[in-house]
């Protein structure tokens, strides 16, 4: 039996994807996805489009981390144009 309090739960956030010790959570996509207007494509392409973007900036992240590099935010959107 189902209590009342677990009915009236709902999903806040989902993850994703995995990319080394980071999480790519769908807030994370979809507050992207509201910030692009030129998109000319459908809501499903900008969605993979908006997602391959995340897991490259949290590969280089990664694997920056791992090799003990210092690298900003900025640097990796500045590589990533």
């Amino acid at each position: 039996m189902i209590s009342s309090a677990a009915k009236a739960q709902s999903v806040i956030d989902r993850v994703i994807a995995v990319v080394g010790d980071e999480m790519v959570l769908q807030s994370e996509i979809e507050i992207q996805l509201n910030q692009l207007t030129d998109w000319d494509g459908t809501r499903e392409e900008a969605a993979c489009y908006v997602l391959a973007e995340v897991i490259q900036k949290k590969m280089l992240l990664s694997r920056a981390r791992f090799d003990s590099l210092k690298i900003e935010d900025d640097q990796v959107e500045k590589e990533l144009g």
